[in-house]
């Protein structure tokens, strides 16, 4: 008898303040109805209650952010000072922080992280530079309707700034249906930054599926899976060999003109890219790319072919935007300003531990990393097949950048670093794959 008594005297403080609070919302909602407030303005869409549901919800998230954060300060602070965050302990801090509550952490291996709370009912994105974004700017894409919608409502302005959208599977287009790019920049506009301009601004992470049976047959600028970005980050896609992608300057698989602090990271393209008229500026994974953005560990194995400015990763790279830790495998073929990495380099740009093993092709200006490159830019720690550029009539000598013979160049992995590794099962047939790979 007294433990059933020390039991509900236990119950009893435990949840004295929510019978609190339930008796006091109670007696709110008699007082006001005896005052003539109707129910409706109670609990209609903008009544009294759903708004203080709202804000107590508010106040949650704020509160669960707030301890994400400290998480994150507590995991990157270790016993010999700053340490990398990973999934172990940030696990560790995530559990000191919500104290026992049930949350789930997914790692998406590229310095981010989701974050499951509530039974999986709400979810937060976190990374390694400190930004998190909370479960109402999340969204979810599976199918080819919903890409397409997601498409849609970017080109229509929307450009989803500050949110984080990702598949969970992969997905197949129409090959009969012409893509519209995500990122629509007008023929008629003449700068990336024009007000008419509907750039994706937001985080869209592939999570490593494949967009297959891209079908892209026009002149119009600034083509591929994204048309333009601005300030936005593109990672973790793979696009698949059955997509067919022509288009006029700046066309690619992943990203048409990739503009403003943007940034592609893990992605590798399969599909061949060409252009229909005499305009330049294509790549594997971005046609142009200008001001502060770059390309890390990703790689080409799609044939490539235009004008000019041409290349496996990028064909025209400026303004203090770098390619790093990437390679092509794919056919490279032009005119001018021909490149196994990139067709072009000025203002800055820089290319970085980098290797190509495909055939190149080009009248002027043609090699085994680049085409042409000014003196403000540096090629650092780069390296392509020996005889693959003009069936070995390369003439460019550009500090750098090596030839090596095939074999030599499979065996490259210490020089080139933890982004590498040997092809094991021979993905790229035998030459380094990339870590992620």
């Amino acid at each position: 008898m007294r433990k059933t008594q020390d039991k509900s005297k236990k119950y009893l403080k435990e949840n004295k303040n929510g019978i609190t609070l339930v008796a006091l919302v109670v007696t709110i909602i008699v007082l006001l109805i005896l005052a003539g407030v109707a129910i409706a303005t109670l609990t209609g869409d903008n009544g009294i209650l759903t708004r203080a549901q709202e804000a107590r919800n508010k106040t949650d998230e704020a509160e669960e952010i707030e301890k994400i954060r400290l998480a994150m300060t507590e995991a990157q602070i270790g016993e010999n000072g700053y340490q990398e965050l990973d999934v172990t302990n940030f696990q560790e801090a995530l559990n000191n922080q919500f104290e026992g509550e049930i949350l789930q952490l997914t790692d998406n291996k590229d310095g981010s992280f989701i974050i499951n709370l509530d039974n999986m009912s709400k979810k937060y994105y976190a990374d390694s530079t400190g930004q998190i974004i909370s479960n109402e700017n999340i969204l979810e894409i599976s199918t080819k309707e919903e890409l397409k919608a997601f498409r849609d409502d970017v080109n229509s302005g929307n450009t989803y700034e500050g949110w984080y959208i990702y598949l969970t599977d992969n997905i197949t287009l129409d090959i009969n249906e012409e893509w519209k790019p995500i990122g629509y920049y007008p023929i008629e506009n003449t700068t990336p930054n024009a007000e008419t301009n509907k750039p994706f601004k937001g985080i869209f992470d592939g999570k490593g599926f494949i967009i297959d049976n891209i079908y892209i047959n026009t002149t119009d600028k600034s083509q591929g899976l994204f048309g333009i970005t601005n300030g936005a980050i593109i990672k973790n896609i793979i696009i698949g060999s059955n997509s067919v992608i022509s288009g006029g300057a700046a066309t690619a698989a992943i990203v048409g003109y990739l503009y403003n602090d943007s940034h592609i990271l893990n992605t590798c393209n399969y599909a061949n890219v060409t252009s229909l008229n005499s305009d330049g500026m294509l790549g594997g994974i971005a046609g142009n790319i200008y001001l502060n953005c770059s390309i890390e560990n990703c790689c080409n194995y799609g044939k490539i072919s235009g004008s000019y400015y041409i290349g496996g990763i990028s064909g025209n790279l400026q303004t203090k935007s770098t390619v790093k830790n990437s390679y092509n495998s794919g056919e490279i073929e032009g005119r001018d300003y021909i490149g196994g990495i990139a067709g072009k380099l000025q203002v800055e740009a820089t290319i970085n531990n980098c290797y190509s093993i495909g055939k190149i092709k080009g009248e002027q200006s043609v090699g085994g990393i680049l085409g042409r490159i000014y003196q403000d830019c540096k090629v650092n720690n780069s390296y392509y097949l020996e005889k693959s550029v003009n069936e070995g009539n390369d003439l460019m000598e550009v500090e750098g950048i090596v030839a090596l013979s095939s074999t030599e160049l499979k065996n490259m992995i210490t020089v080139l670093g933890k982004n590498f590794k040997e092809d094991v099962d021979n993905i790229n047939n035998g030459y380094p794959i990339l870590s992620w790979q």
